[in-house]
């Protein structure tokens, strides 16, 4: 089964962090996407929570899974990663969820 990621934040191709990460090689690029949620800003960077709203983000076919031990680290306790429905395409794609629940109240 093929698995996704979908990023919106750090990990998203413009950043550069996936090269630094050294994962660039283990993702493909597939196409913009659409998640369910809202984003708060956190400063120096942004974090998904619950809630009514649409986020525009990058989809990216998974192509080597130990990328996900990489990902996890780098994200830390602050995330957790989710599988979830993408609004567009609707597919099945893991992203990165701010861990705290009070982070929702956050604007």
């Amino acid at each position: 089964m093929t698995e996704h990621l979908a990023a919106y934040g750090t990990l998203k191709q413009s950043s550069g962090q996936q090269q630094d990460l050294g994962v660039a090689h283990m993702l493909r690029f597939v196409g913009p996407c659409t998640l369910p949620g809202r984003l708060i800003n956190l400063g120096a960077y942004p974090a998904l929570v619950k809630g009514e709203g649409r986020v525009e983000a990058e989809l990216f076919q998974v192509l080597n899974p130990a990328v996900w031990p990489i990902l996890d680290a780098y994200e830390g306790d602050e995330y957790t990663r989710i599988k979830i429905q993408l609004l567009a395409p609707p597919i099945y794609a893991w992203t990165y969820f701010h861990a705290d629940p009070a982070a929702e109240d956050l604007s």
